[in-house]
């Protein structure tokens, strides 16, 4: 039987396959932006914070809310480089910077998204409910229960984990949990052979097992 927190990262890594081909481009220092979407996305802009469908092509304000309904999807370009994907039943705000020396931040309310970059480090801080990541890293998954504990899986690069109990640094292929009221914690180690990463390599040109220095 699969644990909940590997049945997570399953939904999600399924989610990755309807990650586009052309991705990845030129430079640019447009606002986050959302460029696919299924189904049932809507945003909440400021001042007024009034729900709204998010048409293609919408460039996303700082405070401004995104959210992917039930059985919705949406993929948003932060950057030239940088993607992230957001899963069902996901809510996340578009933040000024978090943390000195990056630019935007991301505050993660609920649900699952999964960041892609080419880039060497993330120009970003990320929020949730029980902690603030600092991540320098090009390949992970944030998840967020509805309680408000966060997991954290790294497949590639490293992220520093920190709230009012503790830190923790997690490295390449490490999960890490932060639930309310307690400090960061490492769970596992991403194991190359099992059922759950195998599933997630599936697909080609989403997860490459060279990439992430695994071996069969």
């Amino acid at each position: 039987m699969r644990r909940p927190w590997q049945l997570g990262v399953m939904r999600s890594c399924a989610a990755l396959v309807f990650l586009p081909a052309a991705a990845f481009g030129q430079s640019t220092t447009t606002p986050p932006e959302l460029v696919e979407k299924e189904r049932i996305v809507e945003a909440s802009p400021p001042p007024k914070h009034r729900w709204e469908t998010a048409e293609l092509g919408r460039q996303l304000q700082k405070r401004e809310i995104v959210a992917a309904r039930r059985r919705s999807r949406a993929l948003i370009r932060i950057s030239s480089e940088r993607y992230m994907r957001v899963n069902e039943d996901t809510q996340l705000a578009i933040l000024p910077s978090l943390m000195r020396g990056r630019p935007l931040g991301l505050e993660i309310q609920k649900g699952e998204v999964y960041l892609h970059s080419r880039e060497a480090t993330a120009d970003l801080g990320i929020k949730t409910p029980t902690v603030e990541a600092l991540p320098n890293g090009t390949q992970f998954l944030v998840q967020v229960d509805a309680d408000g504990k966060t997991t954290f899986t790294m497949f590639e690069g490293s992220v520093e984990l920190v709230n009012a109990h503790g830190e923790l640094t997690l490295g390449p292929l490490e999960y890490g949990v932060v639930e309310p009221g307690q400090k960061p914690r490492r769970t596992a180690r991403i194991d190359a052979k099992s059922p759950l990463i195998q599933w997630c390599l599936y697909y080609p040109g989403v997860i490459h097992l060279p990439e992430l220095g695994l071996s069969e």
